[in-house]
């Protein structure tokens, strides 16, 4: 079983500001409100191969991951994969040219023993909230700057 959530947006602003929100951990608990921190643990600047620590917290569940960036095409695409024995998730942000600004886009693929046992409880629909969610505040965010 897996779960797939994508989801697409316009943003009115350039693709340069949504790009530098997105590379920038710094700033994700400033768009995405389900994410506690957000931290490379090499501390440089994010690129293929770097690991991340992430700690969301959707329906005050506080989670850690820690995907591996498996992708980093300069302003266009930002793949991070997690891998443990319960979930195996990859989440590919795009940003584009848009018609009035950007246009960006998520998409998140999960499977597992987690997500079979969220199939089963009825709690397989956190994946495409929080993504959702992350994709509206980053959209918010980018607008106000």
């Amino acid at each position: 079983m897996a779960v797939v959530v994508e989801r697409s947006l316009n943003v009115a602003s350039a693709p340069q500001t949504v790009w530098g929100l997105l590379v920038n951990l710094e700033s994700w608990k400033a768009w995405w409100p389900d994410c506690v921190a957000a931290n490379a643990t090499d501390f440089r600047t994010l690129r293929e191969g770097s690991k991340i620590e992430l700690v969301l917290q959707p329906r005050h569940r506080k989670m850690t991951f820690n995907p591996v960036v498996d992708l980093l095409t300069e302003g266009k695409t930002l793949s991070l994969t997690h891998a443990t024995p319960l979930l195996q998730g990859t989440v590919v942000w795009t940003v584009a040219e848009g018609p009035n600004g950007a246009r960006v886009g998520v998409r998140g693929v999960f499977k597992g023993v987690r997500v079979w046992l969220g199939g089963v409880a009825g709690g397989n629909d956190v994946f495409q909230l929080s993504l959702y969610a992350n994709l509206r505040g980053l959209k918010k965010l980018a607008e106000r700057m």
